[in-house]
């Protein structure tokens, strides 16, 4: 009886080593044009057209950890979609990933369609598409975004605490909805045809629109709208300050100490935004910026 206990045991180890195994390196994904990011992992998104398939790389499989992460890719409406989060089992225990454990690098052979985070999740990815949406203290930052058809609306939503910043690219027609204290959305490296921006609870949004502008504004938010669009204001009367900043103000050498200083305050932006800082810089000093009453609009 007890050679069979051994032998069991013995057995259910070689089954684990050999899970071990498989887990090292690559992870086997089917391909997918979505991410969904939803627990407190940091995630690098590489595009690299000379690949045929996706790869995906968990730090965690190398240090034994792999069975804390889950990688699952489901077939949505809108494309099929890789879940990556931490899985139900380590979420029951309560485990928290450390030095690194919970890192990812992802490699696609064509720029994803859309990415969400949440949980505390980071993700950069160098190209995008399509959608962006951060919640719950995670954060975006995009490389370059650029929309593949000018017929559909790109939506960019932030909130409780959620960042999102695009480093470059150029975008149609673009919905932007912000919501929640310390929640920021940053386009102005982009370029933006036409914008619908819905801002509220004291979410700042940053944005470089050429053509038109739709606002709607409540609730202590604050907007900097630059590029020179032609801005049609449709609720804003509990709203915390909109800021137009043209293109021509901005490089312009000439420029007043007033509107230098709002110049440098977007600049600071930009680079705390490239550089994953906390969010809550960046709303300080979007908000100094917006003390000079000739350029603020209660």
């Amino acid at each position: 009886m007890a050679g069979l206990v051994f032998s069991a045991s013995f057995r259910n180890w070689l089954l684990f080593l050999a899970h071990l195994a498989v887990l090292q390196g690559d992870r086997s994904v089917l391909p997918f044009t979505n991410l969904q990011v939803s627990s407190a992992m940091t995630v690098t998104v590489t595009t690299d057209p000379s690949r045929s398939q996706p790869s995906v790389t968990i730090i965690a499989d190398d240090r034994a950890l792999g069975w804390t992460v889950e990688t699952v890719v489901l077939p949505l409406t809108f494309g099929n979609t890789l879940y990556l989060g931490m899985d139900n089992r380590a979420k029951r225990q309560g485990f928290r990933w450390r030095d690194g454990d919970g890192r990812a690098t992802i490699v696609v052979p064509q720029p994803l369609t859309s990415i969400s985070v949440a949980g505390g999740a980071k993700v950069h990815a160098d190209f995008v598409t399509g959608d962006l949406a951060a919640s719950s203290w995670a954060s975006i930052v995009v490389g370059n975004v650029e929309a593949l058809s000018s017929n559909r609306s790109r939506v960019v939503r932030a909130e409780t605490g959620g960042n999102v910043s695009v480093e470059g690219g150029a975008l149609g027609r673009t919905l932007i909805q912000a919501s929640g204290e310390s929640t920021w959305v940053n386009l102005t490296a982009a370029s933006l045809r036409s914008a619908e921006i819905e801002a509220e609870q004291k979410a700042h949004v940053l944005v470089n629109v050429t053509e038109t502008c739709a606002v709607m504004c409540d609730s202590g938010a604050k907007i900097q709208i630059m590029g020179g669009a032609n801005v049609t204001e449709r609720s804003v009367d509990h709203c915390g300050g909109i800021v137009f900043l043209p293109v021509t103000e901005i490089e312009s050498p000439e420029s007043s100490d007033n509107d230098t200083e709002l110049t440098e305050t977007t600049t600071a932006a930009t680079a705390t935004t490239a550089e994953h800082t906390d969010a809550r810089t960046t709303a300080e000093a979007f908000q100094a910026s917006a003390v000079d009453s000739r350029i603020v609009f209660p």
